[in-house]
């Protein structure tokens, strides 16, 4: 088998549907890329997902579905614990589901 591309993992990501950016020096910002070229020289990053501080997201955590609150940026994600006893629709869902730990690293 040969050498992976330098941005295998990335590449794998975008094909999957994940938002590609890339750092632009003059800038000094992220911008979105609809196809990335892949160059080596050239900084990507998948797209960090937003959250709703106080808003309530579907979560898969350790391979149990949970209801988790996103709480703040400084203090993340409470998981709420809600077993099958509680109602889910008093709850305000907002986004689609959250996967752990991909959605949480910076």
């Amino acid at each position: 088998m040969g050498k992976q591309h330098f941005h295998a993992e990335l590449i794998k990501a975008w094909a999957d549907g994940a938002t590609i950016q890339f750092f632009r020096n003059e800038d000094e910002a992220w911008l979105d890329l609809k196809n990335p070229s892949w160059e080596e020289d050239v900084e990507y990053r998948i797209k960090p997902r937003l959250f709703k501080d106080g808003s309530f997201y579907f979560a898969n955590y350790h391979g149990d579905h949970e209801i988790v609150q996103f709480l703040s940026k400084r203090d993340g994600f409470f998981v709420c614990g809600i077993d099958r006893k509680h109602d889910e629709s008093s709850f305000d869902f907002i986004g689609e589901e959250v996967k752990f730990p991909e959605d949480f690293l910076e």
